[in-house]
């Protein structure tokens, strides 16, 4: 993991330490020639970002605080090379989970000018799973391939008295069953293929707001405003991919499913966004995008399949929630903001725009789009009577199947 950030003590014209950025994982198996084994595991895990520095000064106020970035996680993959080979095995399993942004620092006093840190970047996840090439090509196993892609999250914007920190997309996530890559001829058997591919979660906006006796929290110019969430990241996942050659396949059952991240929550509002003369909120997050494949042939030569059952599933990640309204003195209540839009999701059972001859017992594909987030709850005056009305729920997400 990366290392965090140092801590500065000083109350104003104080700068903190970024975090440090994950370590990336790899790994990758090469055959070129006749290899035989037992149940073959990879699993690459990437390090998550450190944490930003703080402002750990115990007097107010503070201003001209400028706090730490997250740091990045790291980005994971794994994966198989099989060229002008074979790879006979009882069961093959990889994994590939990237690393989430480290949290960003804070200011612990109140006061204005200050500077929140910016969420790190999410470290994406991918799995090429069994590439073959050459002229010939070769996999048997006996038992089951299981292949996981998990991507990170994304940072958080800083919430601060002044300038909100942004927040960071969530990792994206891709998994590769097979895939004939050659134009050679490849035979390809085993039991089950179970594939998931999983988008990391946007990170939330930041949060900034006015103090109770301050008209604002900018001294330079017009009022900060919370800043908007970050969307879901994306996730696609195939099965069995044909791009060139000729592939015999035989196998019990496929199982392509992807999930897109949830989408961050968005920043709160703040007194600033009542002075304005039409109320402006920070945007919530879009859920990610799902796309699964049980089988996709580009291949104009034969291909001869034979699979009990070929399963797709696909479902958009949900909307972040909607920005909060704020709690004002004396200054009316305000709406709350709208939740985020659920990601799409597409779900193909089998596609092709090549040649090919499929047995199959059952073909099935279901997409479920992603739910709208949750609107923003009203704010109030908590001086005066005044209590404002939530918003509305996100619109869902489409879905194609």
């Amino acid at each position: 993991n990366g290392g965090n950030g140092g801590d500065q003590s000083a109350q104003t014209n104080a700068i903190t330490g970024n975090g440090g950025s994950g370590g990336e994982a790899e790994l990758q198996l090469t055959v070129g020639s006749d290899v035989q084994t037992g149940a073959l595991t990879f699993n690459a895990e990437a390090g998550n970002g450190g944490n930003g520095g703080s402002d750990t000064a115990d007097r107010a106020p503070t201003s001209e605080v400028t706090v730490g970035n997250g740091g990045a996680g790291g980005n994971a993959a794994a994966g198989i090379a099989i060229t002008d080979g074979s790879l006979t095995a009882t069961s093959i399993s990889l994994t590939a989970k990237a690393g989430s942004a480290g949290y960003v620092g804070s200011v612990r006093k109140e006061g204005k000018d200050n500077h929140g840190g910016d969420g790190g970047t999410a470290g994406t996840a991918s799995i090429k799973g069994l590439v073959l090439s050459g002229q010939q090509a070769a996999v048997k196993v006996a038992n089951n391939i299981v292949i996981t892609g998990t991507g990170g999250k994304g940072g958080n914007g800083g919430s601060t008295y002044g300038e909100a920190g942004l927040a960071a997309v969530g990792g994206a996530a891709e998994a590769y069953g097979l895939v004939a890559a050659g134009n050679g001829t490849y035979a390809v058997q085993f039991a089950d293929l179970t594939l998931q591919a999983t988008g990391g979660n946007g990170g939330s906006g930041g949060n900034t707001s006015i103090f109770y006796n301050q008209t604002t929290n900018n001294s330079q110019g017009d009022p900060y405003m919370s800043t908007d969430g970050a969307d879901g990241g994306n996730a696609a996942s195939v099965g069995l991919t044909i791009q060139n050659g000729s592939m015999q396949l035989t196998a019990e059952a496929i199982s392509s499913t992807a999930a897109g991240g949830t989408g961050g929550n968005a920043g709160w509002d703040n007194n600033a966004n009542i002075l304005e003369d039409s109320i402006t909120h920070a945007n919530a997050g879009q859920g990610g995008e799902a796309t699964a494949t049980g089988i996709a042939v580009q291949s104009l030569l034969s291909n001869e399949l034979a699979v009990g059952v070929i399963t797709a599933t696909a479902t958009g990640g949900d909307g972040g929630s909607g920005a909060n309204g704020s709690y004002a003195d004396r200054m009316g209540a305000e709406v709350g903001g709208i939740g985020g839009i659920g990601g799409n999701a597409f779900a193909y059972s089998v596609w092709s725009s090549g040649t090919m001859a499929v047995a199959a017992g059952s073909i099935k594909a279901e997409a479920v789009g992603g739910t709208g987030g949750t609107g923003g709850t009203g704010g109030r005056d908590y001086v005066g009577s005044d209590v404002a009305d939530g918003a509305s729920g996100g619109i869902g997400g489409n879905a194609f199947a």
